[in-house]
């Protein structure tokens, strides 16, 4: 059963996961890529065999979305990932579910760091998490994503003024840019646009503090679940001027409120309309 972002741990803890995705440290930033990425990466340092940099930006923690070619137990557990634009070994740490056994060429997920000169290879992944991947439309949401990643790092993010201000105040809309974003966690394309064209009107008689928890409400009724890493990656992107802390105080809040709900999928934390806003007993 997921454990809400309350209980499961403090968002003031320095070893959470939140603090993994502060959206102003640019080496802690979860990227999502493909294989043929992480072999065109450039390793810059010799002593230090995980420091490397992908389109001259810092590469730390990456999701990767493959499927099992081959496997094998030694020296420890590895995989062969298989992505369509290569492959790559990669060795599996403790976070996987030992129940669970995986059928050569099924998908999976994985987040991990990229290795050079580990283990005998010339690069390999080490994985944090490795978790199926059931639903086909996460594979294409991956591709899209890895691809905006790219030219948000070749180009920078759009200007400001490519965003209408639909509120008529110096904060950009967070709502009106994602309005035609649809999120991995998304199983029904037709259902993500029918909430764009119809959303939740509950909460507008909700007394926001801010724009922006007005915003993150918003969201997540167009997309009906938001994952961490979408939410933080996507703001990032489309409003670099709300830093972390703000919005680390509006997700409290929110919590807080029961305007929103928090959960955890095959270790993803993610949010969902409260029980204040969808009525729910």
């Amino acid at each position: 059963m997921p454990v809400p972002l309350a209980v499961g741990y403090s968002f003031s803890n320095s070893e959470s996961r939140w603090d993994e995705s502060q959206i102003s440290n640019e080496e802690e930033t979860v990227r999502r890529v493909t294989i043929r990425q992480l072999w065109n990466a450039l390793r810059t340092s010799e002593k230090h065999h995980t420091q490397c940099t992908l389109d001259g930006v810092n590469l730390k923690k990456i999701i990767l979305i493959a499927n099992l070619q081959h496997s094998g137990l030694a020296p420890s557990e590895w995989h062969i990932l298989d992505d369509g634009t290569g492959r790559i070994k990669a060795f599996i740490g403790k976070n996987k579910d030992p129940t669970y056994v995986y059928d050569k060429f099924e998908y999976v997920r994985v987040v991990g760091t990229l290795e050079f000169g580990v283990r005998g290879e010339k690069r390999s992944l080490s994985v944090f998490n490795m978790a199926p991947v059931h639903d086909p439309y996460e594979v294409y949401y991956h591709i899209n994503h890895a691809m905006v990643d790219t030219m948000i790092c070749e180009r920078g993010s759009p200007p400001y003024n490519l965003i209408p201000d639909t509120h008529g105040q110096d904060i950009e809309s967070l709502s009106q840019a994602f309005q035609n974003t649809s999120f991995s966690d998304v199983t029904e394309p037709h259902m993500a646009q029918q909430s764009v064209q119809e959303p939740n009107r509950q909460y507008d008689r909700v007394p926001f503090r801010s724009l922006l928890e007005r915003d993150i409400i918003a969201l997540i009724d167009r997309a009906n679940l938001v994952y961490l890493e979408d939410l933080v990656m996507f703001i990032r992107q489309s409003c670099p001027t709300v830093d972390s802390a703000a919005l680390k105080e509006a997700i409290q809040y929110l919590l807080s409120e029961n305007l929103i709900e928090a959960g955890e999928d095959s270790g993803r934390d993610y949010f969902q309309l409260g029980e204040r806003i969808t009525g729910r007993n």
